[in-house]
């Protein structure tokens, strides 16, 4: 009786907060022409002052009936009506919400993020954000450990942090903010430090070899320009981004357009490869490539014969069209298997240094192997 008594008791203390609220909204809501009025507060609840048709009142809640929390309309964001009962409601509103880190993303980490959030609407999407519990979660923890995939593991639970504190700050909700002080007291086995083990000569003689034979020219082509100038993937196959997302280039495909990749419009003809790339603060700075002085990739350009004028350097055979990343690194891993290369050992390290080359305020001309990346 006691417990129910000081429920009624939190029960009346958030009637009279929200009384609180509305009185101090007042004028938000008439610029919205929005009732704030409470049944039993100057408003009959089964009327409307229009005159309608008579609404059914809604039905009285028991105290131990568990209670939604509804957040404040307001005009920078007037979806935050939209109740947080559930860990899926809050993915709900991570998504859409004004003020949302997830607006400000760049489209591939969106699109990382957009896979946890599946995941974890999968796995515990229903939990009600009451019943998060530390032994729960870690039960829950443990199981997207036991098929050894840590770092997936850690990526989920780095995500559920981040739903709960965007929920504390930005929606000040109290049950977030319990959860993130719970998370703040465990402790999570962190994965092991990954291997430094990266890509060798013989490594990359190999998957150029197992390339030809497979009839993928492109990925060897690939494979050695990568390692030789030390450029990222993205930067050598380029990426497909949505149109709505990136704008449209030269080359679109559906809904996607094909940007940043090398083209032979960058080749000029005394071998000299022209190309801007971007260090993490997006600063663009060209770099210029003298490939006679790299007889790896000389080789590769063989296979090529006459070189093309325009168009994307690197190819999917069978589409004539560049590679989607995820078929290209299905392939690489193919061919690099049939080369003997460890499976741990991936084609991002074909840059094999965590050193990188600082880039000038001018072109630069390159005319050697680089013991790092460029940016």
């Amino acid at each position: 009786m006691a417990a129910k008594m000081a429920e009624l008791e939190r029960e009346i203390a958030a009637v009279a907060e929200l009384e609180r609220w509305i009185e101090q909204n007042q004028d938000i809501a008439a610029k919205y022409n929005i009732s704030l009025n409470m049944p039993g507060r100057g408003a009959d609840p089964t009327t409307n002052q229009d005159n309608n048709p008579p609404v059914k009142a809604p039905r009285a809640k028991s105290i131990d009936e568990p209670r939604t929390l509804l957040l404040p309309i307001s005009p920078e964001n007037p979806a935050t009506s939209t109740p947080i009962v559930t860990i899926d409601d809050l993915i709900q509103v991570y998504r859409s919400h004004a003020k949302s880190p997830f607006h400000f993303l760049t489209f591939k980490v969106r699109a990382s993020y957009d896979g946890l959030l599946r995941r974890i609407a999968k796995d515990i999407g229903d939990w009600k954000l009451r019943e998060f519990t530390k032994d729960r979660f870690q039960r829950t923890y443990d199981s997207w450990t036991a098929t050894g995939k840590l770092y997936m593991a850690h990526a989920l639970v780095g995500m559920v942090r981040q739903l709960n504190n965007f929920g504390m700050a930005e929606l000040d909700n109290a049950d977030c903010a319990l959860i993130s002080g719970t998370l703040k007291t465990m402790r999570f086995r962190a994965p092991t430090k990954q291997s430094t083990e990266h890509l060798t000569d013989d490594h990359v003689r190999a998957i150029r070899e197992e390339a030809h034979n497979a009839g993928w020219h492109s990925m060897a082509l690939a494979q050695v320009l990568q390692f030789e100038l030390k450029l990222r993937q993205f930067d050598v196959i380029g990426e497909w981004l949505p149109i709505a997302e990136a704008g449209a280039s030269d080359i679109i495909f559906g809904e996607d357009s094909w940007w940043r990749g090398l083209r032979w419009e960058q080749l000029d003809k005394d071998m000299i490869l022209h190309h801007s790339t971007s260090n993490r603060l997006q600063k663009q700075q060209e770099f210029l490539f003298d490939l006679k002085k790299f007889p790896a990739i000389m080789e590769e350009l063989e296979w090529v014969g006459k070189i093309p004028t325009h168009g994307p350097m690197i190819v999917c055979e069978p589409t004539g069209v560049p590679y989607v990343t995820s078929e290209f690194r299905r392939k690489w891993r193919i061919v690099a298997t049939k080369a003997g290369v460890p499976k741990h050992v991936r084609n991002t390290d074909s840059l094999h240094s965590e050193a990188t080359v600082e880039a000038p305020n001018e072109p630069r001309l390159i005319v050697e192997r680089r013991t790092g990346a460029l940016n």
